[in-house]
């Protein structure tokens, strides 16, 4: 990595800006997750150089300065093209661009001051874009959603950040627990008055303790259902790998010199097959990867309370989609749901590969009686 040449374009912008901290702090910050996750020196610098240029206004000009430099036009496209994902659009971000934006919350480093200094920010730019000023009346509930909503792309920026985050989460709450206390009082109002829900609309389950009780009753007999239909899957293996091993022993000398028996047993092999298939099939557990991308949770294509979900996640990355659900009602309640609708799915496969079971047992057992009875009046 070409250290003069980050600290000659922090040099350079400390003489564009009027206050180059943000920079410094923002490339630093970049530089630490970088190598935390071995991210190689050629990308590092150009990680480094971006969280720099990020900071400034005219990035074309900040581009153009290090073409002047007689950077290699590889770095340059490399600076560009991590400078051009940070649209808030763009979601296919890999490591590297990832944590470029995550630099961006550099101060949360520096505890609670910080985070105020990063708000204060953050207003400022909001009330020059959208050419409005918040007064202290709406602020609040402002702030609070802001630092609520805000989220970290790696696991390593939100172990290093997300503790201050979630404390001005509270601090701002606080601070607008009057408004909360009128919306809960009218909320408890409409839950009292609304005696049905309209239709099309989704019913909160939080809402009512009678569609929680019903949610509830709903997950345990799903499990249920999936231990008895284990256990009868089970049975069938049991009882037809044991007639399988008793025909095996048996065939060798029984068969001689008596072949009419050949179509009875082997019916009465076959149908014992195919039930072993099924009923393993019924059992077999479902593939899972094992992995869930942060970005899916708020699509809510994904559950992270099922252990297929994140088993091969890291703890950082598991701890912030967590909190993302934990934190949000909505993404909670699709959470249960979710579990509830895949866990039927997968009931009804088991179910239905269990029902071939029997049948082919059923049927395949009463054609090796009928079998044996005609073998035995063709034979008398």
């Amino acid at each position: 990595m070409n250290t003069s040449l980050i600290e000659k374009a922090e040099t350079h912008l400390a003489m564009l800006l009027k206050n180059a901290a943000p920079a410094k702090g923002a490339k630093d910050l970049a530089i630490q997750l970088g190598r935390r996750y071995n991210i190689p020196d050629e990308t590092l610098e150009a990680l480094a150089l971006a969280a720099l240029f990020n900071q400034a206004d005219d990035k074309t000009q900040a581009l153009q300065w290090l073409q002047a430099q007689g950077a290699a036009s590889g770095l340059v496209d490399q600076v560009n093209a991590l400078l051009q994902s940070q649209q808030a659009g763009d979601k296919n971000l890999d490591m590297p661009r990832q944590i470029l934006r995550d630099a961006r919350y550099y101060r949360l480093q520096d505890g609670q001051a910080g985070a105020e200094a990063m708000l204060n920010d953050q207003r400022r730019e909001w009330e020059k874009k959208e050419g409005l000023v918040y007064d202290e009346a709406t602020w609040p509930e402002v702030a609070r959603k802001y630092w609520k909503q805000l989220r970290f792309y790696t696991g390593e920026a939100a172990a290093l950040m997300d503790d201050t985050r979630r404390e001005a989460a509270k601090a701002w709450k606080q601070k607008d627990k009057e408004e909360e206390k009128a919306d809960k009082k009218d909320n408890k109002k409409k839950k009292k008055d609304k005696k049905a829900v309209p239709a099309g609309e989704d019913f909160p389950i939080s809402d009512s303790k009678s569609v929680q009780m019903m949610f509830k009753t709903s997950l345990r007999n799903h499990i249920d259902l999936t231990n008895i239909a284990d256990n009868k899957a089970n049975i069938m293996l049991s009882i037809n790998a044991l007639i399988i091993t008793i025909l095996i022993s048996l065939l060798p000398t029984s068969l001689q010199g008596h072949t009419y028996l050949l179509a009875p047993v082997g019916v009465l092999l076959a149908s014992c097959v195919v039930s072993i298939i099924f009923a393993t099939l019924a059992t077999r557990p479902v593939k899972t990867e094992g992995f869930t991308n942060i970005d899916k949770i708020k699509s809510e294509t994904t559950n992270l309370f099922f252990f297929g979900n994140f088993y091969k996640m890291n703890l950082p990355d598991y701890k912030q989609g967590m909190r993302q659900v934990i934190e949000d009602e909505e993404l909670m309640e699709n959470a249960i749901m979710t579990d509830l609708f895949f866990l039927g799915k997968a009931l009804g496969q088991k179910f239905n590969r269990l029902r071939i079971c029997y049948s082919v047992f059923m049927v395949g057992i009463t054609l090796t009686v009928i079998a044996f009875a005609v073998a035995y009046g063709v034979k008398g």
